[in-house]
């Protein structure tokens, strides 16, 4: 009974019992008739076609029931109570269904209920209260659901492979996830391979299941609220974005691998609460990048001295001298920031610059790079301290270069070209000439000089002439602004691999000694010029997000450097061109 049929009508006698998914993918059941012992029941199923589907759901105790309808691409689900096994029958692997709508009535989602329905973009279900074990499990299209804020339980594995799922709404509609503030528990598995990039969990939340958002590749900001009071086993393993996260005073451990293979992990903040640590929490993390931050004398202070991490006290304050400046960037003007450190070594403080193409800091003192504005940021044990930079250009540029030689030399060189010439040259020269003649000497000194030095100075002037001195400038030099960007040292980037998978175009390219990090451009044209996107990249590999399904990308990628000397920049790379699937 498991086969696909044609139209057939069943009619059954003293069966006690029906096995789950019987009637599974029998698209054309007409009549389903049972006698006997269910014969009271009066049951009904009507199976899905291509127009319409609608099953009803009685329980001897309520009566409530769930009926659903279907109409292009739109599944429609009403009524009172759960569903139960018939939504596995007519829903479970439906490659045809784009939307769910659930209205309130409809209390919980079942099981399974709508696993490997590939095509489901939407789910709305505002009066549901608890969302079954796989219930959206390898949904790979899913972007979204709107639940109900009463949501008390998601279940295992439930949104399981939902790698385009970037959004879960509430009444107080956030990307990422917010969940209910009655939510019991999230389930192992819950959200293991999503696409969500924030959660936030309330303190009703009790527990978080094992792995529940392992490896989630774009999870990048976490809030757990205080009253979670269970952290699963791997439940942030492998989610490579993540940058910082603040374990909450109510959780009394940190079980293993917690936040194995997190490899952007920065800051961690434990409670003094926090009892047991488990010693792979933080396996395969990058240890020169991590600071543990809690509270001296607590657990989480020796686990740190332990493990050799680095240990920052959560009492820690941090000031800047100044709050703001302005600089000018044709003067060479450049700024000294100083922090003011409280429980911290001052010596410790991280510097950067929210925009380096303006302004670059190096342990305090700031350089400016071009015009406009930039956030410099002082940070130590999870506390920052900014001063917003203005750069200005007040240069007034004349036609006269100042570095450079005037527009006509003067009549009399102020320094004579000789390396060591007299005040007044001698009427006759010596009869027999030195060896080595001085270097800058005519080749047939006259017997009388001229009154009037020739324009041109003589063929190789020894002290004050630049490397290659223009006679006639241009007449409106541009200003200066890009002066510091030389492309050297650093090589031009060689994509290795483009693939393309799910509105998504994963790229890697081979690494460029030196470099710092990476400009990615990508467009809808070889020119770089139509719907064009620009990210920094610090690392060899990059995932687009939500590109347009079988459109041509085109990317490029080149490398950067900044450091005292200025900005260096490679060679661009070849233009890489991939169509989104």
């Amino acid at each position: 009974m498991h086969k696909m049929c044609a139209e057939m009508e069943v009619i059954m006698g003293k069966e006690k019992s029906i096995g789950k998914r019987e009637f599974y993918e029998i698209k054309f059941l007409k009549r389903l008739m049972m006698f006997g012992v269910v014969a009271a029941a009066a049951v009904t199923i009507f199976m899905q076609t291509d127009n319409a589907s609608a099953a009803k759901k009685k329980t001897k105790q309520t009566q409530e029931y769930v009926s659903m309808s279907y109409k292009k691409g739109v599944l429609t689900i009403k009524g009172k109570g759960e569903m139960g096994d018939p939504i596995k029958t007519t829903v479970y692997e439906n490659k045809n269904i784009k939307r769910v709508v659930i209205k309130k009535g409809v209390t919980a989602i079942a099981d399974f209920a709508f696993k490997g329905c590939k095509s489901l973009v939407n789910v709305t279900a505002k009066g549901v209260t608890d969302i079954g074990d796989l219930a959206f499990s390898e949904c790979s299209s899913l972007e979204s659901i709107t639940i109900n804020k009463q949501v008390s339980y998601i279940g295992n594995s439930a949104f399981d492979e939902c790698t385009d799922l970037t959004e879960i709404i509430t009444s107080d509609v956030q990307i990422g996830i917010k969940t209910s503030n009655n939510v019991v528990g999230i389930g192992d598995n819950a959200f293991k391979n999503s696409g969500l990039e924030e959660i936030s969990i309330p303190g009703s939340c009790k527990s978080i299941g094992d792995y529940a958002f392992a490896n989630g590749s774009t999870l990048k900001n976490v809030v757990l609220k205080e009253g979670i009071e269970s952290l699963g086993s791997n439940t942030f393993e492998n989610c490579v974005e993540l940058g910082s996260i603040q374990i909450p005073g109510t959780a009394k451990s940190m079980q293993k691998a917690l936040l194995k293979g997190c490899i952007n992990l920065q800051e961690v903040i434990i409670p003094a609460s926090i009892s047991y640590i488990a010693d792979d929490v933080f396996a395969d993390c990058d240890m020169e990048k991590l600071v543990i931050i809690s509270e001296v004398g607590s657990n989480a202070e020796e686990y740190a001295k332990e493990q050799g991490i680095k240990f920052g006290n959560i009492n820690t304050t941090i000031s800047l001298n100044q709050d703001s400046a302005t600089l000018d960037l044709a003067l060479g003007e450049t700024l000294i920031l100083t922090a003011i450190v409280e429980n911290a070594d001052a010596s410790k403080v991280q510097w950067t610059s929210s925009k380096e193409t303006v302004a670059i800091v190096d342990n305090g003192k700031v350089i400016p790079k071009g015009v406009g504005e930039a956030v410099i940021s002082a940070s130590i044990n999870g506390k920052i301290a900014t001063c917003l930079v203005k750069v200005e250009n007040n240069a007034k540029p004349t036609a006269t270069p100042t570095a450079t030689p005037t527009v006509i030399p003067t009549a009399t060189p102020t320094v004579p070209p000789t390396a060591t010439p007299t005040a007044t040259p001698t009427v006759v020269p010596t009869v027999t000439p030195t060896v080595a003649p001085t270097a800058t000497s005519t080749v047939t000194p006259t017997a009388t000089p001229t009154a009037t030095p020739t324009v041109t100075p003589t063929v190789t002037p020894t002290i004050t002439p630049t490397e290659t001195p223009a006679l006639i400038p241009e007449k409106t030099p541009a200003p200066q602004n890009n002066s510091t960007i030389k492309q050297i040292a650093l090589g031009k980037v060689k994509i290795l691999k483009a693939k393309s998978k799910k509105k998504r175009v994963t790229l890697t390219w081979k690494k460029i000694n030196k470099a710092i990090y990476y400009r990615v451009e990508y467009a809808l044209d070889k020119k770089m010029k139509k719907s064009k996107k620009v990210v920094r990249v610090f690392k060899t590999k990059y995932t687009t997000k939500k590109l347009k399904k079988n459109k041509k990308y085109y990317f490029r990628i080149r490398a950067y450097r900044i450091d005292s000397n200025g900005v260096s920049m490679g060679k661009w790379s070849k233009v890489k061109c991939v169509k989104a699937k």
